[in-house]
């Protein structure tokens, strides 16, 4: 089914490792290790954390707080450029009824994040984005009902 003239999907309500997220213009369903760029110095600090969350880049949450816990966070590379704004993060909301494929959600499109990893704490999706010196800048994913959309703040 085409959701959008971006994205299908398919097999959405199974475990994580079944969700397939079809992206046109992005080829791989989600970003892998080799993809992301972390600099040493985070990586000598934080590198047990950093390894498993650009290992696995999708997150899967209640993620918009509507007490439906399957919605799905991805970062996703399109292999066709080699540009470093060739990284995207959408997120799927789980559909009430369970039946409806859910829309895409696109936070960022055409972005850097090689040097960014998605976390789940204290109830929301982080974005930390890590610099040379090893700090990071972090962001909070939040969802706006009434304009139904995602933001990153």
């Amino acid at each position: 089914m085409t959701l959008s003239p971006l994205i299908r999907v398919g097999r959405y309500q199974q475990s994580p490792s079944a969700n397939i997220v079809f992206v046109y213009g992005f080829p791989r369903a989600s970003g892998r290790a080799d993809d992301f760029k972390i600099p040493p110095a985070a990586m000598k600090e934080e590198g047990e954390s950093i390894s498993l969350a650009i290992k696995f880049t999708y997150v899967g949450e209640d993620i918009n707080r509507d007490a439906l816990h399957r919605d799905r966070a991805f970062i996703v590379v399109d292999t066709t450029r080699s540009d470093p704004a060739r990284f995207g993060l959408v997120i799927f909301n789980e559909s009430k009824d369970g039946k409806v494929l859910p829309d895409p959600h696109w936070v960022y499109r055409e972005k850097d994040l090689s040097r960014t990893v998605m976390f789940w704490a204290s109830s929301e999706l982080l974005l930390l984005e890590y610099h040379e010196n090893g700090k990071s800048d972090v962001c909070r994913v939040r969802w706006n009902r009434s304009r139904q959309e995602y933001s990153c703040k």
